[in-house]
């Protein structure tokens, strides 16, 4: 989901007679507000977020936002406060408070904030709904902030150990239902795996079977391993876990340790993992860093760029044609005597 960043300014008038001020805004999908509220001592700002419980487990949403309080008498001491050293995360938390200035310097008519019984407020909040951190199985109640790289090597290891315990079972993959066989081949599987079978023997992954005992050790893994295939078919990628991804490679090193010819299943299964782990990644620790950095980045131009409007309105009403004029001839003055440019 990409980050959205919202900018309004707003006058308070009437500000001694106010008890707060609220606006409601949509932002990401979900509604917001912001409150000011002055209490007997400052002047206070509420950020808070509706629905928070609608969440998945293991998101939340980020904000950073900043707050200006005008100087109406002099732009460059307006107050901004950039919350950025703490970034709230609304997933326990619905609403968040912050102080901006003591009323007993706000209501100071000769500080500049309160003209004629208004205020005016800038106010950027910049939204980012955090998905789940870097972990290996969406069944952990627990996140895990074990580096990529890290994760990678592990899932990559156990994809290889063949010395792992063969823990699949038909009963594992509770999609297939046993109420008739077919034959398919020389083996018996149930009708709903049929066309799994005939594209495993139709990729020639049949081998040659010596005595009834290995036939019916070498049909079972024939079964697991169509089990496993539709698995993969009615699972979409999203839905992807470690666990279920272990499962599969079981099936297929159990039909390989019997001699079927499936190694285009195994290289299937690690483009899978890949693909797998570049999602994890995607909502690593350092991803997330390099996301934060990057909002920063774009709310500190973004301010930048409205300090800079400032600076050019104030310099065009202050340097007047007169006055550049007046400044001109005190620099050829400048170090000389007032009769220098009578000769």
């Amino acid at each position: 989901m990409n980050p959205k960043l919202i900018t309004f300014t707003r006058r308070l008038d009437s500000f001694s007679k106010t008890k707060s001020y609220s606006e409601d805004f949509t932002l990401e999908g979900y509604q917001w507000q912001i409150q000011f509220h002055p209490d007997p001592n400052t002047l206070e700002f509420f950020l808070k977020v509706y629905e928070v419980e609608t969440l998945p487990y293991g998101c939340s949403i980020n904000a950073d936002f900043s707050l200006s309080l005008l100087n109406q008498i002099n732009e460059t001491n307006t107050i901004v406060k950039s919350i950025d050293e703490k970034v709230p995360r609304f997933n326990e938390e619905s609403s968040w408070r912050y102080s901006i200035l003591p009323l007993s310097e706000l209501k100071d008519p000769n500080e500049g904030y309160i003209v004629k019984d208004t205020i005016v407020v800038i106010v950027q909040v910049f939204v980012r709904m955090t998905k789940k951190m870097l972990h290996t199985d969406s069944t952990n109640e627990e996140t895990s902030h074990i580096c990529f790289d890290e994760i990678a090597t592990t899932l990559f290891q156990k994809l290889e150990d063949d010395k792992a315990p063969y823990s699949v079972r038909l009963g594992d993959f509770k999609e297939i239902t046993y109420s008739n066989y077919v034959n398919v081949g020389i083996f018996t599987v149930p009708e709903t795996l049929e066309s799994y079978a005939k594209h495993l023997l139709a990729r020639h992954a049949i081998i040659e079977i010596g005595n009834s005992l290995v036939h019916y050790m070498s049909e079972m893994a024939f079964v697991v391993l169509c089990c496993a295939m539709k698995s993969m078919d009615t699972t979409y990628f999203d839905e992807i876990t470690e666990s279920l991804i272990l499962k599969w490679r079981d099936a297929i090193r159990g039909a390989l340790q019997f001699g079927f010819k499936v190694d285009f299943l195994k290289d299937h299964l690690k483009s899978i993992v890949q693909a797998y782990l570049a999602r994890l990644g995607r909502n690593s620790d350092d991803s997330q860093k390099l996301q934060t950095l990057d909002d920063k980045i774009t709310m500190v131009e973004k301010q930048l760029s409205t300090l800079k409007d400032q600076r050019a309105d104030m310099y065009n009403k202050t340097y007047t044609k007169l006055r550049k004029s007046c400044e001109a001839l005190e620099s050829k003055f400048s170090g000389k005597t007032c009769a220098s440019f009578l000769k």
